[in-house]
């Protein structure tokens, strides 16, 4: 009977420590409906509901390139049923554009669950323009004579750019940086001719793309992306200038092993389903293979950290 005892004892034990959801899972997302955060969760929402049962609620709060929406989940009582979606851009550089906002440490303040997906950023123009290609586009920065417009809703926008605009011998005054809050009005604008170029996240575009509104003029990725067969790199003829951003699912530090792996290993799967690999193909965006692990997702923020400061640092320089 004792051993019988042990036994039922071990067994109860381990079911214990299974973890379930028991109500709705909150993700907040610090940018708007239809951005590369929102697009992240999206893509494996239906697979990820499907196999679980687990509904996921969103909360918009967008603003500050994030830190708004950071700083907002940073005050909430830490529950397993909240997550927040981040980028490896906008959430590694807060504390360097806006250190006086952040109340947050990005890489030890919260615990990396996993990737969701990956998007380069993109540079395009309205189909309405006269450049074609990516020589065109240099050579139309280097000899214009009247300055251009590019929208931009992410700091690190304005780096790329700028990064471009050094490489060819352009003065930097020659960019006008138009300011959104929220990238559909942004890219929309370019669309029109309101403004002349986006650098920015492929995402918001695509409805514009498929709708023969706008056209691609290159990417920010280090190789050509299948998804996006033909159009060049900028790395390519500009070694320094690669910016792609992976949207990872955090939550709050202190959250128990149990509850992660539960999430890992869910959102994993469901990243591998074929409603999520479809919903990527027609957003024009990827997965993160390295990325998909604690470990990785961490290396992808840490990395893009490293590779941006130094230009963010020219923006933002130190305040005295």
């Amino acid at each position: 009977m004792k051993f019988i005892a042990i036994v039922v004892g071990l067994f109860l034990s381990t079911v214990a420590q299974a973890w379930e959801p028991t109500k709705p899972i909150k993700v907040i997302i610090p940018s708007s409906p239809g951005s590369i955060h929102d697009t992240g969760f999206r893509s494996f929402q239906e697979d990820f509901e499907s196999a679980t049962g687990a509904k996921l609620v969103f909360e918009y709060r967008s603003g500050s390139a994030g830190i708004i929406a950071t700083n907002h989940f940073m005050t909430l009582e830490p529950d397993d049923h909240t997550l927040i979606a981040t980028t490896s851009i906008s959430h590694v550089m807060g504390e360097v554009t806006n250190p006086e906002l952040v109340t947050y440490d990005f890489l030890n303040d919260f615990e990396y669950i996993t990737g969701v997906i990956a998007s380069s950023i993109v540079i395009a123009v309205s189909t309405e323009s006269e450049i074609n290609t990516r020589e065109e586009f240099f050579n139309w920065l280097k000899t214009t004579d009247t300055p251009i417009t590019f929208s931009t809703t992410f700091p690190n926008q304005i780096v790329a750019t700028n990064l471009i605009l050094d490489a060819l011998g352009v003065d930097e005054d020659k960019a006008i940086f138009v300011k959104y809050s929220k990238s559909v009005p942004a890219a929309t604008d370019v669309a029109s001719g309101k403004v002349d170029v986006w650098v920015g996240g492929v995402p918001p575009t695509v409805p514009l793309y498929q709708a023969e509104k706008l056209k691609y003029i290159a990417v920010l990725s280090k190789e050509e992306l299948d998804i996006l067969p033909g159009i060049p790199t900028i790395h390519e003829v500009i070694p320094n200038v690669i910016q792609v951003s992976t949207v990872g699912v955090l939550t709050h530090k202190g959250t128990s092993p149990e509850v992660l792996a539960w999430y890992r290993k869910h959102i994993n799967n469901a990243l591998l389903g074929e409603g999520a690999v479809n919903l990527r193909t027609n957003r024009f965006v990827i997965l993160n293979q390295d990325a998909l692990t604690e470990q990785g997702l961490r290396d992808a923020y840490s990395g893009n950290r490293k590779l941006l400061e130094p230009g963010y640092r020219e923006i933002f320089p130190p305040k005295k």
